[in-house]
C-alpha cells in the first residue's frame, strides 16, 4: 500500500514539474516587457504612413499654394540693359533740361553719383515686372522748364502708368546757398515719397533757370 503510494506521489510531482515548466516557457515567449525576439518573429517591420488630407489639415493651402499658375517669369539680365538704356537717356534729358551753363558747372558730379544711383533704383524697378511688362516700358522725352522738377519718367506703353519718375528740386537752406537735390518716385507708393539719389551744390549765387 505504501509503495504504490509513493509511486503515485512521483508520478503525479513529475507531472506538475512538466506542466509549470512549459506555462513559463509559453508566458516568457509571450511577454511584452521581453527583450529578446523571438525567432518566429517577422524581421522587416513596416514603417507606418499617415495620409494628411485637405480637410484635416488647416494650413494645406499656405504650404502648397493651390495655383502654380501665379508664377512670373523675371529676366535681371534684361532688367540690367533697360536700366543702363534709360539711364543713358536720362543723362541726355538732364542736359537738355540743365542747359549749358548748369551742365559745364555740375556734369562731373552729377555723372559720378546721380546717374550711377539712378542706374540701381531703376534696375530695381524694372526687375520686379515680368518680362512682358519690360517689353512694354518706354520714357519720355521733354524734361520740364523753368522751376519744374520733372527729368524724365519710366513709364509702361500698355497701362499708361508710371514706373519711375526721376526729378530735381531746386533747395536753398538758410545760410547755405543753392543746391539741386536729384531724387526719385516710384508708383507704389503713389509718387508721394522722395527717395533721394543725391545732392549738388550750386554756390551763393541763383542759378539760371532750367533750359535757359
Amino acid at each position: 500500500m505504501l509503495g504504490w503510494f509513493k509511486q503515485f506521489f512521483l508520478v503525479t510531482s513529475a507531472l506538475m514539474t512538466l506542466g509549470l515548466s512549459d506555462y513559463e516557457e509559453s508566458s516568457h515567449a509571450l511577454s511584452p516587457f521581453s527583450s529578446e525576439k523571438s525567432n518566429n518573429e517577422p524581421q522587416d517591420v513596416k514603417s507606418i504612413v499617415y495620409k494628411i488630407s485637405e480637410q484635416d489639415y488647416e494650413l494645406f493651402h499656405a504650404v502648397l499654394p493651390s495655383q502654380v499658375q501665379q508664377y512670373i517669369h523675371r529676366d535681371e539680365e534684361n532688367a540690367r540693359l533697360l536700366a543702363k538704356q534709360f539711364v543713358q537717356r536720362a543723362k541726355e534729358q538732364s542736359y537738355l533740361k540743365f542747359g549749358s551753363s548748369i551742365e559745364d558747372r555740375i556734369s562731373p558730379i552729377f555723372e559720378g553719383t546721380v546717374l550711377d544711383s539712378l542706374e540701381e533704383a531703376i534696375t530695381q524697378s524694372v526687375n520686379n515686372l515680368s518680362v512682358e511688362e519690360q517689353q512694354q516700358l518706354q520714357v519720355t522725352n521733354h524734361p520740364s522748364s523753368g522751376r519744374g522738377e520733372k527729368i524724365l519718367h519710366v513709364f509702361s506703353q500698355k497701362t499708361g502708368e508710371d514706373i519711375i519718375r526721376f526729378h530735381v528740386r531746386r533747395d536753398q537752406p538758410p545760410k547755405q546757398g543753392h543746391w539741386f537735390n536729384f531724387h526719385y518716385h516710384i508708383a507704389s507708393d503713389n509718387y508721394e515719397h522722395h527717395y533721394p539719389l543725391a545732392t549738388i551744390y550750386w554756390g551763393k549765387d541763383v542759378p539760371p533757370l532750367w533750359k535757359a
